[in-house]
């Protein structure tokens, strides 16, 4: 299996640690505007998610579990930004 368009730097974040700081409640809601979608990405940026202590396991989890369903290769995204970001996921995700 080949899976193409991944955000494995956003995998795993649909959790009420991520979001809570902006009062969105992941399990009060069944539908987010893809806006709204949108907007929650600078939050995650604000928050723990991007750090490397959190990041790195989760990436690694998901692509254990890839690789466990025969997934053979997986073409990814990463963010970029100028916020605290910056290139520390590109870097992370390198590593791995």
């Amino acid at each position: 299996m080949h899976k193409a368009q991944l955000h494995l730097d956003r995998v795993a974040t649909l959790d009420e640690r991520y979001m809570s700081q902006v009062g969105h409640r992941i399990t009060e809601s069944s539908y987010t505007s893809l806006q709204k979608k949108h907007s929650l990405i600078s939050v995650l940026h604000k928050g723990g998610a991007y750090e490397e202590e959190d990041l790195r396991p989760r990436v690694n989890d998901c692509l254990d579990i890839m690789v466990g369903c025969g997934t053979r290769r997986a073409d990814s995204r990463v963010d970029m930004t100028a916020d605290n970001v910056e290139l520390s996921a590109l870097r992370t995700m390198r590593d791995i």
